[in-house]
């Protein structure tokens, strides 16, 4: 499960949740959450390239960049941490940057 979450003197971000079954309990993968720590994030998503490579796709909140954005970070295959740096892949006010890294619908 991906879920984001908010506390006092944190910025909102994604963590990767795992359970046995659907209704859990479910614990993070990990005790950092899979968005840049400082930047305020939420909406993060699983998606699997062509090439069987894991991405959490997330926005980053207007708060910080006024119009919002779209990003995809790589993840490892379990899930548990990032692999390389986060790629813008929506620009601001729609404009599409278009895919890298084999990242597309």
């Amino acid at each position: 499960m991906f879920a984001s979450f908010k506390a006092p003197g944190r910025r909102r971000a994604t963590q990767i949740l795992a359970a046995d079954g659907p209704l859990g309990p479910f614990r993070p993968l990990s005790d950092r959450p899979a968005t840049p720590p400082d930047w305020e994030c939420l909406d993060g998503t699983l998606y699997v390239d062509r090439q069987g490579e894991p991405w959490i796709v997330f926005c980053r909140e207007w708060l910080q960049v006024t119009d919002g954005e779209m990003y995809a970070l790589r993840l490892s295959a379990d899930l548990a941490e990032t692999a390389g740096g986060a790629d813008q892949t929506v620009r601001r006010n729609g404009g599409a940057v278009g895919a890298k890294h084999g990242v597309r619908s």
